[in-house]
């Protein structure tokens, strides 16, 4: 077997670095970490306790990115499936082009699949609650819409039944809200669902929400690809700059920040593929691709087509200049977020005290911000659609957000004023507890360590660094997915409304 050599180190095809001891050869073996650490006496010829320091300062990729493994499996025939005749199936799901999916997670090889979920949604008058059973009449929980662990990317299709009456009741409603928007030209959609459905018993408002999710079901599936997509992205590009020479720890605070950023960002790339489209289309009083998160948007879009007093250049105008506002797109989207953020709470703990027990030993950690603002710069980067030059850009909407400064809401530099990131999540506060136990945690564990760095050559790891760069440079990686794109744009001048 050919491995990658460098000195007395060498690399396994999974990116994994391993350490041989002083005059000791290869031998012709599969060599994985795993392997080695639960067996380390078959592997005489290795440097064991050398190879554990050197995987934790230079932890191999999660994913070991390859062109030819990405796969697109979401436009597979959908089941057949019978139901009676006294109910409605809805089995649809929309077509998934390659075009669709970007470039760099097909470069990265990612496999999307499609996961099917038969429920028949039938309302209970004694719980008042909507039921969900499967073809067995077994309850079914229905999981999130998306998720992505290493290189894949799974989306779930709920395909539903009903029953013909709770269908067609639900149909004529939609039919009475669409008339309702249409007489009311600054009536969105889900103001009008609201003023029909209050004069309808709980059993017709809860099923128009499961009709609702099949009829609107295209938008919502393409919002939740480019949502993990964008997950997978910040995830692979974060890890990449670990690799980089000037890269640092981040501190515990910041560990914390990530993750809501992480959130934040893929709830935002939602955001920003609806308005890209809107402005590419240039059909502004089509609003059908916004969802309900976008509603207070779609009330300012609207309420600026109904005026009578300004010509159709200005009112495109107005539209323009207020969606390419990204500081302020972006602080609504933050307060927007916080909704949410109880829901994550448990989750951002066990990451973030998985990211202390990763962090490296001889990594520098930053003092002043500097590690997270590179990092925010990379996850808070985003393709979007510039209707001056019909073009889509790359903009690092990263740096400026509204916030108070000198008493007033105004377009703020974070990175000079970063107490105003606390003014949407002051993650001090809110992670108190989190934040000492991690700490803590961090403390015993640099005790524990540098009782084994003591040992440790520290030109293995130069040595190491080297040898895992010039793998990944030969990798599909190199060109096609670095860690973060080399120019980034200014954020846009139009700061105001």
């Amino acid at each position: 077997m050919q491995y990658d050599v460098e000195g007395n180190i060498f690399v396994g095809d999974n990116g994994e670095l391993f350490v041989l001891k002083p005059y000791q050869t290869l031998k012709n073996k599969n060599y994985t970490l795993k392997q080695v650490f639960e067996a380390a006496a078959a592997y005489p010829e290795l440097d064991v306790a050398a190879t554990k320091v050197l995987s934790h300062e230079i932890p191999p990729r999660q994913v070991n990115i390859d062109k030819d493994n990405y796969i697109n499996e979401l436009n597979k025939p959908l089941p057949n499936i019978q139901v009676s005749a006294d109910k409605v199936l809805l089995n649809s799901f929309p077509h998934i082009s390659d075009d669709f999916i970007s470039d760099f997670a097909k470069k990265a090889g990612l496999h999307f699949r499609r996961i099917d979920i038969y429920n028949h949604a039938e309302f209970n008058e004694k719980t008042q609650k909507v039921e969900y059973k499967n073809q067995q009449g077994k309850n079914v929980d229905i999981p999130s819409l998306g998720l992505f662990c290493d290189n894949e990317i799974q989306i779930m299709n709920e395909i539903i039944s009903l029953n013909k009456d709770d269908y067609l009741a639900a149909q004529k409603n939609e039919q009475a809200i669409r008339a309702l928007e249409k007489n009311d030209p600054e009536l969105t959609y889900w103001d009008a669902k609201e003023k029909v459905l209050a004069a309808k018993s709980l059993k017709e408002q809860k099923l128009y929400q499961v009709y609702e999710r099949a009829m609107q079901k295209e938008n919502r599936v393409k919002r939740t690809i480019l949502h993990e997509i964008k997950h997978f992205k910040n995830n692979f590009l974060i890890e990449s700059r670990q690799y980089k020479s000037d890269s640092k720890n981040l501190s515990v605070n910041n560990l914390f920040n990530r993750c809501i950023d992480d959130e934040r960002s893929a709830s935002f790339e939602e955001l920003i593929s609806q308005i890209n489209e809107y402005l590419e289309q240039e059909k502004y009083n089509d609003f059908s691709m916004f969802g309900e998160d976008a509603k207070t948007l779609v009330q300012t879009l609207k309420h600026i087509n109904a005026k009578k007093d300004i010509t159709d250049a200005e009112k495109k105008n107005k539209i323009v200049k207020f969606l390419t506002n990204y500081p302020k797109l972006m602080s609504f989207n933050y307060i927007q977020w916080n909704d949410f953020l109880a829901g994550y709470s448990d989750d951002f703990g066990r990451i973030v005290k998985e990211d202390v027990e990763r962090l490296p030993y001889l990594r520098e950690t930053e003092q002043n911000n500097e590690e997270y603002f590179k990092q925010r710069s990379i996850i808070y980067s985003y393709r979007v659609y510039n209707p001056e030059t019909k073009k889509y850009e790359y903009k690092d909407l990263s740096q400026i957000l509204y916030g108070r400064c000198d008493g007033k809401s105004n377009p703020v530099d974070v990175r000079e004023h970063p107490e105003v990131l606390a003014e949407y999540v002051d993650v001090e506060k809110v992670f108190q507890t989190d934040i000492a136990e991690m700490n803590k945690l961090l403390k015993l564990r640099r005790v524990r360590d540098s009782l084994t760095y003591k040992q440790f050559n520290k030109k293995l790891l130069i040595g190491g660094k080297k040898l895992f760069e010039t793998r990944f440079r030969r990798s599909i990686a190199s060109q096609k997915a670095n860690y973060v794109q080399q120019k980034v744009y200014d954020v846009s001048t139009n700061l105001t409304m």
